[in-house]
């Protein structure tokens, strides 16, 4: 069995848990969509080198000096991804329409040009959103040397105010006047392991629950991060399953405090979006 099928048989469905969660004076479930960014400079520039490393043009330690080269320290999203954004924000604008909705968006300018959009088209009333410093992607923001392959963490990413300027978005939570991860080492991935579980944690938090009372919770974040996250969320350790979402693919779930902590999903990898034809969406705006 793979390690995604063994990962899938750990989650509750929903319908089967549904009636455990219910709502009294106290704030028990949130729903949850989670957005992975779409694709960017640095997913061209890896699937590339990492085809020329399966064809053998490239050696691994070739096609890794590449990388450290090459890499965007904050890559932006390319043609595609701008693409894919785009039919993001039309899409689930009209599945979204109907309700109200608090954002979380990792500070890297892929996630914050992939939720922007969507954002812009539901309008501030509808969609508060808040740039969360936890929900990086893993390593953070680093510099590489080519040569040696050393990684250090580096301030040479926006600073709050310029999120604020660029996009509208609430950034509160972040440096203001200086790059939002400034004076953060190089994170390895225990490190990135460690914080997605305290995002975990932080998911089933009353105050989380009562902030998003009455609305559906948005985070928009990376491919690992979301990995190691859905991971802590089971309770199974990432070092033995993983968890891939592709660009802009949207995962639906369910988080419940009370009478018991569990985490119920309606849909995993959804790319509707992407398709020409998109399918009606009467269904999916009921189902949120």
């Amino acid at each position: 069995m793979s390690g995604n099928s063994r990962f899938l048989s750990k989650i509750y469905l929903f319908q089967e848990r549904e009636t455990h969660c219910k709502l009294d004076n106290k704030v028990r479930k949130m729903d949850i969509l989670f957005i992975r960014h779409a694709e960017s400079s640095n997913n061209v520039l890896l699937a590339e080198l990492e085809a020329k490393m399966a064809s053998g043009e490239y050696t691994r330690d070739q096609g890794l000096r590449k990388w450290y080269a090459s890499r965007s320290l904050d890559a932006p999203l390319s043609e595609k991804g701008k693409l894919q954004a785009s039919r993001l924000g039309e899409y689930y604008s009209e599945v979204l329409k109907d309700g109200d909705y608090l954002a979380f968006c990792s500070p890297f300018m892929r996630t914050l040009d992939t939720l922007h959009p969507l954002a812009t088209a539901l309008g501030p009333k509808k969609m508060k959103v808040i740039v969360h410093p936890e929900i990086y992607e893993s390593g953070g923001v680093f510099e590489s040397n080519p040569a040696t392959k050393e990684r250090v963490g580096s301030d040479k990413c926006f600073t709050g105010r310029q999120i604020k300027e660029k996009y509208g978005f609430d950034t509160s939570l972040i440096p203001q006047d200086k790059g939002w991860y400034a004076g953060k080492p190089f994170e390895t991935e225990d490190m990135c392991i460690d914080r997605s579980k305290r995002v975990a944690e932080w998911l089933f938090t009353e105050s989380l629950h009562r902030q998003a009372q009455g609305k559906t919770v948005v985070l928009v974040a990376h491919q690992h991060f979301l990995s190691f996250l859905f991971c802590a969320l089971q309770g199974i350790s990432p070092k033995s399953y993983a968890f891939p979402v592709g660009n802009t693919e949207t995962i639906y779930a369910t988080i419940c405090r009370k009478p018991q902590r569990f985490v119920s999903f309606r849909w995993i990898g959804k790319s509707d979006h992407l398709s020409r034809h998109h399918p009606p969406v009467i269904g999916l705006r009921a189902s949120l």
